[in-house]
């Protein structure tokens, strides 16, 4: 399979558990919604700066987004919340804060590695 083909299936696969719509997506990158169908159909080459938000926004590694085998993988971020609506604004706030516990993890993480 190939590298374009392995990244659409895992960024549908997220947002499928996440249940995330295209059109939730597309306004958090900036884009139409065909473009992130694209994306998920491997129509449409995803441009880096993208992939690092994706990767932020589903609380993974960007590698894990090149994985094969998503399966093993879990998130480090998990939100639940309810809303009738999500504003642009609010995409990107929640996008703020899925990067800062994420960091706030893998920081806990190198600490508890280190200890003697």
């Amino acid at each position: 399979m190939t590298e374009q083909k392995i990244i659409s299936q895992n960024l549908r696969k997220l947002r499928e558990k996440f249940a995330w719509r295209q059109d939730d997506i597309a306004r958090y990158l900036g884009v139409q919604r065909e473009v992130i169908s694209y994306y998920e159909t491997g129509q449409r080459d995803i441009p880096y700066e993208n992939l690092e938000k994706l990767a932020i926004w589903y609380g993974v590694d960007i590698a894990d987004l090149f994985e094969e085998n998503l399966e093993f993988q879990t998130t480090l971020v998990a939100f639940a919340f309810r809303a009738e609506e999500i504003l642009d604004d609010d995409l990107q706030e929640l996008a703020a804060f899925k990067k800062i516990v994420t960091n706030y993890l893998k920081m806990s993480k190198l600490k508890n590695e280190h200890r003697i």
